[in-house]
Protein backbone atom coordinates (compact mmCIF):
# COMPACT_ATOMS: atom_id res chain seq x y z
CA UNK A 1 0.00 0.00 0.00
CA UNK A 2 0.84 3.71 0.42
CA UNK A 3 0.93 5.71 3.21
CA UNK A 4 -1.71 8.59 3.44
CA UNK A 5 1.05 11.29 3.75
CA UNK A 6 2.91 9.79 0.35
CA UNK A 7 2.79 12.22 -2.11
CA UNK A 8 4.72 12.16 -5.68
CA UNK A 9 6.60 14.37 -7.03
CA UNK A 10 5.57 15.52 -10.18
CA UNK A 11 8.03 16.88 -13.89
CA UNK A 12 6.63 20.03 -14.40
CA UNK A 13 5.68 20.86 -18.01
CA UNK A 14 7.75 21.93 -20.60
CA UNK A 15 7.01 26.11 -21.46
CA UNK A 16 5.97 27.53 -24.40
CA UNK A 17 7.91 30.03 -26.45
CA UNK A 18 5.74 32.54 -28.35
CA UNK A 19 6.07 33.14 -31.56
CA UNK A 20 7.39 29.95 -32.45
CA UNK A 21 9.35 31.09 -35.67
CA UNK A 22 13.29 31.77 -34.83
CA UNK A 23 14.41 33.92 -37.75
CA UNK A 24 13.92 37.32 -37.91
CA UNK A 25 15.49 40.72 -40.26
CA UNK A 26 16.00 42.96 -37.33
CA UNK A 27 14.64 41.76 -34.19
CA UNK A 28 11.85 39.83 -32.35
CA UNK A 29 9.87 39.63 -29.21
CA UNK A 30 9.82 36.75 -27.29
CA UNK A 31 7.21 35.55 -25.31
CA UNK A 32 7.37 32.52 -22.61
CA UNK A 33 4.72 30.79 -21.09
CA UNK A 34 3.34 28.25 -18.41
CA UNK A 35 0.03 26.61 -18.43
CA UNK A 36 0.77 25.90 -14.89
CA UNK A 37 0.24 28.63 -12.27
CA UNK A 38 2.72 30.18 -9.95
CA UNK A 39 5.78 28.71 -11.91
CA UNK A 40 9.14 30.26 -12.17
CA UNK A 41 10.36 30.43 -15.71
CA UNK A 42 14.12 31.27 -15.64
CA UNK A 43 16.16 30.99 -18.70
CA UNK A 44 19.81 31.68 -19.97
CA UNK A 45 20.83 33.31 -23.48
CA UNK A 46 24.26 32.41 -23.60
CA UNK A 47 24.09 28.57 -24.03
CA UNK A 48 24.16 27.07 -20.83
CA UNK A 49 21.77 25.12 -18.94
CA UNK A 50 19.43 27.22 -16.64
CA UNK A 51 19.03 26.43 -13.09
CA UNK A 52 16.70 28.01 -10.50
CA UNK A 53 19.39 31.19 -9.84
CA UNK A 54 19.00 31.98 -13.81
CA UNK A 55 17.14 34.79 -14.82
CA UNK A 56 13.30 35.41 -13.83
CA UNK A 57 11.30 35.91 -17.00
CA UNK A 58 9.22 38.61 -16.13
CA UNK A 59 9.01 41.05 -19.78
CA UNK A 60 9.10 39.81 -23.34
CA UNK A 61 12.32 39.13 -24.30
CA UNK A 62 14.06 41.39 -26.97
CA UNK A 63 16.40 39.64 -29.33
CA UNK A 64 18.48 41.24 -31.91
CA UNK A 65 21.31 39.16 -32.46
CA UNK A 66 22.04 35.47 -33.17
CA UNK A 67 21.65 33.92 -29.87
CA UNK A 68 20.42 30.79 -27.96
CA UNK A 69 17.56 31.10 -25.40
CA UNK A 70 17.06 27.92 -22.61
CA UNK A 71 13.80 28.31 -20.62
CA UNK A 72 12.80 26.09 -17.69
CA UNK A 73 10.20 25.87 -15.31
CA UNK A 74 10.35 25.43 -11.34
CA UNK A 75 8.17 25.23 -8.50
CA UNK A 76 8.27 24.05 -4.95
CA UNK A 77 7.13 20.78 -4.65
CA UNK A 78 7.76 20.03 -8.09
CA UNK A 79 10.40 18.72 -10.53
CA UNK A 80 12.21 20.83 -12.76
CA UNK A 81 11.00 20.71 -16.70
CA UNK A 82 13.06 19.86 -19.38
CA UNK A 83 14.70 22.55 -20.82
CA UNK A 84 13.40 24.30 -23.70
CA UNK A 85 16.34 25.30 -26.25
CA UNK A 86 15.35 27.64 -29.47
CA UNK A 87 18.20 28.98 -32.09
CA UNK A 88 17.50 32.72 -32.85
CA UNK A 89 19.15 33.70 -36.23
CA UNK A 90 19.47 37.33 -37.59
CA UNK A 91 18.95 37.14 -41.01
CA UNK A 92 21.78 39.30 -42.85
CA UNK A 93 20.43 38.86 -46.52
CA UNK A 94 17.31 38.24 -48.14
CA UNK A 95 17.33 36.55 -51.15
CA UNK A 96 15.41 37.72 -54.03
CA UNK A 97 17.36 36.52 -56.81
CA UNK A 98 18.50 32.81 -57.20
CA UNK A 99 18.87 29.76 -59.40
CA UNK A 100 18.57 25.97 -58.88
CA UNK A 101 19.33 23.24 -61.00
CA UNK A 102 16.35 21.09 -60.23
CA UNK A 103 13.32 22.44 -58.62
CA UNK A 104 11.76 19.99 -55.69
CA UNK A 105 9.36 17.35 -55.99
CA UNK A 106 5.90 18.24 -57.31
CA UNK A 107 4.20 16.53 -54.32
CA UNK A 108 6.67 19.60 -51.93
CA UNK A 109 7.04 22.13 -55.08
CA UNK A 110 8.18 25.65 -54.90
CA UNK A 111 12.22 26.35 -54.41
CA UNK A 112 10.94 30.46 -53.58
CA UNK A 113 10.10 28.72 -49.70
CA UNK A 114 14.40 28.32 -49.09
CA UNK A 115 14.32 31.60 -48.90
CA UNK A 116 10.55 32.88 -47.79
CA UNK A 117 11.40 33.35 -43.77
CA UNK A 118 8.79 30.52 -42.88
CA UNK A 119 9.88 27.49 -40.88
CA UNK A 120 8.36 24.47 -40.95
CA UNK A 121 6.66 22.24 -38.33
CA UNK A 122 7.42 18.85 -36.97
CA UNK A 123 4.33 17.91 -40.21
CA UNK A 124 6.32 17.59 -43.10
CA UNK A 125 2.96 18.01 -44.94
CA UNK A 126 2.48 21.41 -43.82
CA UNK A 127 2.93 23.68 -46.76
CA UNK A 128 6.28 25.01 -45.74
CA UNK A 129 8.76 22.25 -46.68
CA UNK A 130 10.43 21.36 -50.20
CA UNK A 131 11.06 17.80 -50.34
CA UNK A 132 13.97 16.27 -53.28
CA UNK A 133 13.51 12.26 -53.82
CA UNK A 134 17.04 11.16 -54.56
CA UNK A 135 18.80 14.04 -55.56
CA UNK A 136 20.83 17.33 -54.35
CA UNK A 137 19.80 20.67 -53.69
CA UNK A 138 21.90 22.98 -55.76
CA UNK A 139 21.42 26.63 -56.06
CA UNK A 140 22.81 29.94 -56.67
CA UNK A 141 22.44 32.96 -54.96
CA UNK A 142 23.51 36.25 -57.07
CA UNK A 143 23.37 39.56 -54.77
CA UNK A 144 23.59 41.57 -57.22
CA UNK A 145 27.37 42.84 -56.17
CA UNK A 146 30.33 41.99 -53.97
CA UNK A 147 28.66 41.37 -50.49
CA UNK A 148 30.01 39.66 -47.43
CA UNK A 149 28.60 36.80 -45.78
CA UNK A 150 29.46 34.54 -42.61
CA UNK A 151 27.37 31.98 -42.18
CA UNK A 152 25.11 29.51 -44.16
CA UNK A 153 23.00 27.37 -41.98
CA UNK A 154 20.13 24.95 -43.54
CA UNK A 155 16.76 23.88 -41.88
CA UNK A 156 16.28 20.22 -42.31
CA UNK A 157 13.70 17.97 -41.17
CA UNK A 158 13.80 13.99 -41.08
CA UNK A 159 11.14 10.85 -40.32
CA UNK A 160 13.00 7.51 -41.37
CA UNK A 161 9.33 6.02 -41.54
CA UNK A 162 8.40 8.30 -44.61
CA UNK A 163 11.61 7.77 -46.27
CA UNK A 164 13.06 11.48 -45.04
CA UNK A 165 16.80 11.51 -44.03
CA UNK A 166 18.94 14.51 -42.73
CA UNK A 167 21.52 15.35 -45.63
CA UNK A 168 24.81 14.31 -45.94
CA UNK A 169 26.39 17.24 -46.76
CA UNK A 170 26.20 20.92 -47.26
CA UNK A 171 28.82 22.42 -49.18
CA UNK A 172 29.36 26.12 -50.17
CA UNK A 173 31.13 27.89 -52.88
CA UNK A 174 31.63 31.55 -54.31
CA UNK A 175 32.83 33.34 -57.38
CA UNK A 176 32.83 36.83 -58.67
CA UNK A 177 31.56 35.05 -62.22
CA UNK A 178 28.20 34.13 -62.92
CA UNK A 179 28.37 30.37 -63.70
CA UNK A 180 32.24 29.73 -63.46
CA UNK A 181 35.28 29.73 -61.63
CA UNK A 182 33.59 29.09 -58.65
CA UNK A 183 36.05 28.07 -55.37
CA UNK A 184 34.63 25.65 -52.26
CA UNK A 185 35.44 28.12 -49.47
CA UNK A 186 33.02 25.68 -46.69
CA UNK A 187 32.20 22.13 -46.24
CA UNK A 188 30.00 20.09 -43.63
CA UNK A 189 29.53 16.51 -43.09
CA UNK A 190 26.76 15.44 -41.70
CA UNK A 191 27.25 12.02 -40.05
CA UNK A 192 24.26 9.69 -39.14
CA UNK A 193 22.76 9.86 -35.50
CA UNK A 194 21.55 7.02 -33.59
CA UNK A 195 18.22 5.77 -35.79
CA UNK A 196 14.84 7.50 -34.36
CA UNK A 197 11.10 6.90 -35.43
CA UNK A 198 10.59 10.25 -34.20
CA UNK A 199 10.19 13.44 -36.56
CA UNK A 200 13.54 15.53 -36.25
CA UNK A 201 14.64 18.84 -37.21
CA UNK A 202 17.70 20.27 -37.20
CA UNK A 203 19.90 23.63 -38.75
CA UNK A 204 23.16 22.55 -40.20
CA UNK A 205 25.33 25.57 -40.59
CA UNK A 206 29.16 26.29 -42.17
CA UNK A 207 31.03 29.29 -41.08
CA UNK A 208 32.74 31.03 -43.84
CA UNK A 209 33.74 34.68 -42.10
CA UNK A 210 34.35 37.75 -43.79
CA UNK A 211 33.57 36.24 -47.17
CA UNK A 212 32.55 38.89 -50.32
CA UNK A 213 31.50 37.84 -53.47
CA UNK A 214 28.85 38.70 -55.90
CA UNK A 215 27.76 34.46 -56.04
CA UNK A 216 27.02 31.86 -53.87
CA UNK A 217 26.73 28.21 -54.68
CA UNK A 218 24.67 25.70 -51.98
CA UNK A 219 25.21 22.27 -52.35
CA UNK A 220 22.92 20.09 -50.07
CA UNK A 221 23.88 16.39 -50.68
CA UNK A 222 21.07 13.84 -50.71
CA UNK A 223 22.26 10.33 -49.35
CA UNK A 224 20.63 9.25 -52.49
CA UNK A 225 19.83 5.99 -51.17
CA UNK A 226 18.01 4.50 -48.28
CA UNK A 227 20.79 2.69 -46.18
CA UNK A 228 20.90 -1.09 -45.11
CA UNK A 229 19.06 -0.75 -42.03
CA UNK A 230 16.05 0.93 -43.25
CA UNK A 231 13.11 -1.33 -43.98
CA UNK A 232 13.25 0.44 -47.66
CA UNK A 233 17.14 -0.24 -48.36
CA UNK A 234 18.18 0.78 -51.95
CA UNK A 235 15.58 2.72 -52.51
CA UNK A 236 15.74 6.68 -52.99
CA UNK A 237 15.89 8.80 -49.93
CA UNK A 238 13.99 12.22 -49.24
CA UNK A 239 15.84 15.51 -48.24
CA UNK A 240 13.81 17.94 -47.03
CA UNK A 241 14.29 21.90 -46.36
CA UNK A 242 12.68 24.49 -45.56
CA UNK A 243 15.10 27.60 -45.13
CA UNK A 244 18.44 28.73 -46.11
CA UNK A 245 19.96 31.13 -44.15
CA UNK A 246 22.19 33.54 -44.92
CA UNK A 247 23.70 35.48 -41.37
Amino acid sequence: GIANDFVEITKLKLPEIVPENTLFKDSILVEVNSKLKNVDLRYTTDGTEPDSLSTLYSNPIVITKHQKLKVKSFKKGWLPSTTLAKEYFKIKHIVKDYTIVKEPDSRYPDSKKLFDRIEGSSLFRDGNWTGYLGYDINTTIDFGKKTNVNHVSVNCLENTGNWILFPKKLLVYASDEKDKNFKKIGELDIPRGKISSETIIKKYSVAIPNTETQYLKIVVQNPKKLPAWHPGAGNDAWIFVDEIILW
